[in-house]
Protein backbone atom coordinates (compact mmCIF):
# COMPACT_ATOMS: atom_id res chain seq x y z
CA UNK A 1 0.00 0.00 0.00
CA UNK A 2 1.33 3.21 -1.05
CA UNK A 3 2.13 5.99 1.68
CA UNK A 4 1.01 9.17 0.46
CA UNK A 5 2.52 12.36 2.23
CA UNK A 6 -0.52 13.49 4.27
CA UNK A 7 -0.37 10.90 5.86
CA UNK A 8 3.10 10.88 7.72
CA UNK A 9 4.21 11.79 11.10
CA UNK A 10 1.57 14.12 13.06
CA UNK A 11 -0.22 16.82 12.83
CA UNK A 12 0.23 20.14 13.76
CA UNK A 13 -3.14 19.91 15.94
CA UNK A 14 -2.23 17.17 17.86
CA UNK A 15 1.30 18.13 18.58
CA UNK A 16 -0.42 20.94 20.16
CA UNK A 17 -2.57 19.16 22.28
CA UNK A 18 -0.02 16.68 23.60
CA UNK A 19 2.48 19.95 24.22
CA UNK A 20 -0.37 21.70 26.07
CA UNK A 21 -1.45 17.95 27.80
CA UNK A 22 2.80 18.04 28.73
CA UNK A 23 2.37 21.59 30.25
CA UNK A 24 -0.68 20.92 32.18
CA UNK A 25 1.43 17.80 33.81
CA UNK A 26 4.06 20.22 34.22
CA UNK A 27 2.39 22.81 36.41
CA UNK A 28 0.94 20.53 38.44
CA UNK A 29 4.18 18.54 39.44
CA UNK A 30 6.62 21.14 39.58
CA UNK A 31 5.48 22.76 42.99
CA UNK A 32 5.23 19.76 44.48
CA UNK A 33 8.66 18.93 43.33
CA UNK A 34 9.98 21.92 44.59
CA UNK A 35 8.32 21.45 47.92
CA UNK A 36 9.94 18.02 48.64
CA UNK A 37 13.27 19.77 47.29
CA UNK A 38 12.91 22.34 50.74
CA UNK A 39 11.89 19.85 52.44
CA UNK A 40 14.54 17.25 51.61
CA UNK A 41 16.95 20.68 52.33
CA UNK A 42 15.88 21.37 55.54
CA UNK A 43 15.57 17.85 56.66
CA UNK A 44 19.56 17.84 55.82
CA UNK A 45 19.85 20.88 58.33
CA UNK A 46 17.85 19.56 61.14
CA UNK A 47 20.37 16.14 60.57
CA UNK A 48 23.85 18.02 60.58
CA UNK A 49 22.49 20.25 63.50
CA UNK A 50 21.67 17.23 65.15
CA UNK A 51 25.67 15.48 64.07
CA UNK A 52 26.92 18.51 65.70
CA UNK A 53 25.29 17.97 69.02
CA UNK A 54 26.39 14.42 68.94
CA UNK A 55 29.71 15.60 68.29
CA UNK A 56 29.52 17.80 71.38
CA UNK A 57 28.71 14.56 72.94
CA UNK A 58 31.40 12.54 71.91
CA UNK A 59 34.30 15.22 72.65
CA UNK A 60 32.36 15.58 75.95
CA UNK A 61 33.23 11.29 76.87
CA UNK A 62 36.35 11.43 74.99
CA UNK A 63 38.10 14.41 76.84
CA UNK A 64 36.50 12.83 80.33
CA UNK A 65 34.17 16.44 81.17
CA UNK A 66 30.85 17.38 80.91
CA UNK A 67 29.09 20.06 78.81
CA UNK A 68 26.06 21.89 79.65
CA UNK A 69 23.35 23.17 76.80
CA UNK A 70 21.69 25.95 78.01
CA UNK A 71 19.91 28.82 76.84
CA UNK A 72 21.00 32.30 78.31
CA UNK A 73 19.68 36.01 77.92
CA UNK A 74 20.83 36.55 74.79
CA UNK A 75 19.41 33.46 72.92
CA UNK A 76 20.94 30.18 72.29
CA UNK A 77 23.78 30.09 75.12
CA UNK A 78 25.63 27.40 74.78
CA UNK A 79 24.11 25.51 71.92
CA UNK A 80 25.34 25.33 68.22
CA UNK A 81 24.47 28.47 66.30
CA UNK A 82 21.64 27.25 64.00
CA UNK A 83 21.19 27.91 60.42
CA UNK A 84 20.29 30.68 58.92
CA UNK A 85 16.59 31.43 59.16
CA UNK A 86 15.71 29.00 61.90
CA UNK A 87 14.38 29.39 65.14
CA UNK A 88 14.31 27.41 68.58
CA UNK A 89 10.82 27.39 70.18
CA UNK A 90 12.22 25.28 73.62
CA UNK A 91 15.34 25.08 74.50
CA UNK A 92 15.48 22.34 77.29
CA UNK A 93 18.82 22.35 79.32
CA UNK A 94 21.01 19.03 78.34
CA UNK A 95 23.62 17.49 80.12
CA UNK A 96 26.25 15.83 78.30
CA UNK A 97 28.11 14.11 81.37
CA UNK A 98 31.88 12.52 80.91
CA UNK A 99 30.60 9.36 81.12
CA UNK A 100 28.75 9.50 77.35
CA UNK A 101 25.37 9.82 79.26
CA UNK A 102 22.64 12.18 78.80
CA UNK A 103 19.66 13.50 80.77
CA UNK A 104 17.77 13.84 77.65
CA UNK A 105 14.83 15.92 76.11
CA UNK A 106 13.27 17.67 73.55
CA UNK A 107 14.30 20.38 71.40
CA UNK A 108 11.98 21.97 69.18
CA UNK A 109 13.27 24.40 65.64
CA UNK A 110 11.23 25.78 63.01
CA UNK A 111 12.57 25.92 59.90
CA UNK A 112 11.98 29.38 57.54
CA UNK A 113 9.14 27.80 56.07
CA UNK A 114 7.45 27.18 59.17
CA UNK A 115 7.69 23.62 59.09
CA UNK A 116 8.66 22.29 63.53
CA UNK A 117 10.91 19.57 63.52
CA UNK A 118 11.48 18.09 66.93
CA UNK A 119 14.91 16.79 68.38
CA UNK A 120 14.09 13.58 70.96
CA UNK A 121 17.40 13.02 72.95
CA UNK A 122 17.15 9.85 74.90
CA UNK A 123 18.16 9.74 78.28
CA UNK A 124 21.39 7.48 79.26
CA UNK A 125 22.86 6.81 75.75
CA UNK A 126 22.15 10.61 73.91
CA UNK A 127 20.43 9.21 70.71
CA UNK A 128 18.75 11.95 68.53
CA UNK A 129 15.22 11.03 66.90
CA UNK A 130 13.97 13.76 64.71
CA UNK A 131 10.22 14.49 64.21
CA UNK A 132 8.86 16.76 61.21
CA UNK A 133 5.92 17.89 63.08
CA UNK A 134 2.85 18.83 61.05
CA UNK A 135 -0.62 20.09 61.46
CA UNK A 136 -1.73 16.81 60.26
CA UNK A 137 0.84 14.10 60.31
CA UNK A 138 3.99 13.39 62.58
CA UNK A 139 7.42 11.58 60.62
CA UNK A 140 10.54 10.16 62.32
CA UNK A 141 13.32 10.17 60.55
CA UNK A 142 16.24 7.67 60.99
Amino acid sequence: MPVFAWQRGFSLLEMLIVLTLIAIVGSLTAPKLFKQYNRALERSQVQSYASRIERLRHQAFQQGRSVKLAKDDKGLGTWPELPDGWSAQELPVLRLLATGITNGGKLILQAHSGQRWQLEFAPLDGRIQIHAINADVENTLP
